[in-house]
């Protein structure tokens, strides 16, 4: 396997230290990895191809893994070691180095299989590379906001847009406003929050994905599907109150 492709699947879950647990489920050459942040206000799902043997492993500590690979050449052989028949351990070879990473019993990681979607959505929105920077740069210029507000409606030129804020709009408050082009059935009275540093985080590590979607319920639940080399993930974000 390649080191840079093995170091974005686990940067696209780690999330800059924010989720160090993963359960990886690898059945006929393809890994999912199911994630979720310690409050469980973010769960995920990622797909991928990897050569191991089939198996249920978890993984505890993504930073030490993480830290192992990094100091790898490119091209590396995935293997288990095992003890009574069961992974203990991941190998990790290349020209220069045998690693060894300890696993543990994915039964001890709290694996979350799938999320309970309201049945409509009200929006997707097709996330292009400007938007991303655009949101680094306000979250960066506002670092202590940890709400994002999305409200959906019309701007000036009575174009649908979704638009995105940081900070309150008061006369007193520091705020930033951003839009994106969406399409809607009806404009929202009120604005949904979310946790703004995991939006953050999630769109750094994806900047360079082929494609980005987000998808919005009303009732208060946000899913990112990204497509990077042929890694897919999905991110569910809850809404904040």
């Amino acid at each position: 396997m390649e080191k840079t492709k093995l170091v974005k699947v686990i940067e696209k879950y780690h999330l800059s230290k924010l989720i160090e647990r993963g359960c990886w489920t690898i059945k006929d050459n393809t890994v999912q990895i199911n994630f979720n942040s310690p409050n469980k206000d973010l769960v995920g799902f990622l797909t991928t191809d990897i050569q191991l043997e089939d198996a249920d492993v978890g993984i505890f500590d993504t930073e030490q893994l993480l830290s192992l690979v990094n100091i790898t050449d490119e091209t590396l052989l995935l293997s288990f070691n095992k003890v009574g028949g069961m992974p203990s351990q991941l190998n990790i070879e290349d020209n220069n180095f045998s690693l060894l990473y300890s696993l543990s019993d994915s039964t001890l990681i709290e694996k979350i299989e799938s999320v309970n979607k309201p049945s409509t959505p009200i929006t997707t929105i097709d996330i292009q590379t400007e938007f991303i920077v655009n949101y680094l740069r306000a979250k960066k210029a506002l670092t202590k906001e940890e709400r994002i507000n999305i409200q959906l409606g019309t701007n000036d030129q009575d174009e649908k847009v979704a638009c995105f804020m940081l900070g309150n709009h008061t006369t007193y408050s520091n705020s930033i406003r951003f839009e994106a082009y969406c399409d809607f059935e009806e404009q929202m009275s009120n604005s949904i929050a979310f946790n703004a540093n995991l939006l953050k985080e999630l769109l750094a590590v994806n900047k360079n994905a082929e494609t980005i979607k987000l998808t919005l319920w009303k009732e208060g639940l946000m899913k990112i599907e990204t497509t990077e080399e042929g890694i897919d993930v999905e991110y569910y974000l809850a809404g904040l109150q």
